[in-house]
């Protein structure tokens, strides 16, 4: 949220934060008033157990990897741009929040789970729809709630519980994915794209060197954060420089 702030160049900004019951008060007050220094503004969205009830849960998926599939139905804004909490910024995203989407439902980076073919298969997912990553999206939230999407995520997702690996990722894909624009993987770049030789077959190699030596949003996927104790991305540092700058700086 600070390196949105950062980036933002002094023009409002409106946070939607997705929480569950037993999210403390008092960090809502240190949110609220770091959000507050920065003249923008911030809204609390409480998922109940009862929400996320049949939407099954495991240890690497916590219960929070639901909350997104919420975000059409509770947020009353027209338009929205998601961004997981494990997400730096690196520059103004306005452009991307901004983006003409056209006719799409929500823009999105291709995931290398895009490869796994007989995955996507599985999911109902063929031919040359692709599969996005969720860390980043643009939502047409009117255009979702105007077709019935909000509720059908949650259906869908509830449905095909049993077989979804990438939980929440996989609903929004078979739900949306037939309506999504693709972004340029700067605004994405997940720690996959950022090292993996796989990532030469989803993007073009002018594409992917310039996601890699001008990343947008930089995205720690994996299990190596820049909080991590006993592992950390190479380039965890610029999450520290603005976590120093926060209330958070000694949490």
């Amino acid at each position: 949220m600070h390196s949105v702030l950062a980036h933002a160049g002094g023009e409002p900004v409106e946070f939607h934060y997705l929480h569950g019951p037993d999210f403390p008060r008092s960090l809502r007050r240190r949110l609220r008033r770091m959000v507050g220094q920065a003249d923008a503004a911030i809204e609390f969205h409480e998922i109940s157990e009862r929400m996320t009830s049949g939407l099954p849960v495991s240890a690497p998926m916590p219960v929070a990897t639901w909350y997104r599939l919420f975000v059409p139905s509770l947020v009353g804004a027209e338009r929205l741009l998601f961004l997981d909490a494990d997400v730096v910024v690196l520059e103004d995203v306005r452009p991307l929040a901004h983006i003409d989407l056209g006719d799409a439902w929500v823009a999105g980076v291709e995931d290398l789970f895009a490869l796994r073919m007989g995955y996507r298969k599985l999911l109902g997912i063929e031919g040359r729809q692709g599969y996005f990553n969720a860390g980043v999206l643009v939502l047409d939230l009117r255009a979702l709630r105007d077709g019935g999407m909000d509720s059908a995520l949650i259906t869908e997702a509830r449905r095909l519980a049993p077989w979804l690996f990438r939980r929440d990722q996989d609903a929004l894909n078979v739900t949306l994915g037939k309506r999504r624009l693709p972004l340029h993987p700067r605004w994405n770049l997940t720690w996959g794209l950022s090292t993996s030789r796989f990532a030469g077959l989803v993007f073009d190699e002018a594409t992917l060197r310039e996601a890699r030596e001008r990343p947008a949003i930089r995205h720690f996927t994996g299990r190596a954060k820049p909080w991590s104790d006993d592992e950390r991305p190479a380039d965890a540092g610029v999450y520290w420089e603005h976590r120093a700058a926060t209330p958070f700086a000694r949490a």
